[in-house]
């Protein structure tokens, strides 16, 4: 899930849902697969995190761990700006082509 810091506060305000962990409200012991939740660090605290996202059920096994980016440079937004432009440009000229 992309962007939770995004829906964090009407999620957390949802009266609709008595669940209120994100793990259990969407039942994620029964997918076979891993999440990834991605947040901006400053939105949410530990506390935040520990009781929204991971939950307190003690009965099961959920492994989570956490990832903190660095943001980009100004020289890799820069670069990745260029390519993306040569790419694009690229693009439209092998459209042309066609």
């Amino acid at each position: 899930m992309d962007g939770f810091d995004e829906i964090f506060d009407k999620y957390n305000d949802n009266n609709n849902n008595n669940e209120k962990y994100f793990y259990n409200r969407f039942n994620l012991n029964q997918w076979n697969a891993d999440v990834i939740v991605t947040c901006r660090s400053k939105v949410l605290n530990d506390n935040d995190i520990n009781t929204t996202l991971i939950g307190t059920n003690k009965n099961q096994s959920i492994t989570n761990s956490m990832m903190h980016l660095w943001p980009f440079t100004k020289q890799q937004m820069s670069n990745y700006i260029e390519k993306f432009v040569k790419i694009m440009i690229g693009q439209q000229n092998n459209m042309k082509k066609h």
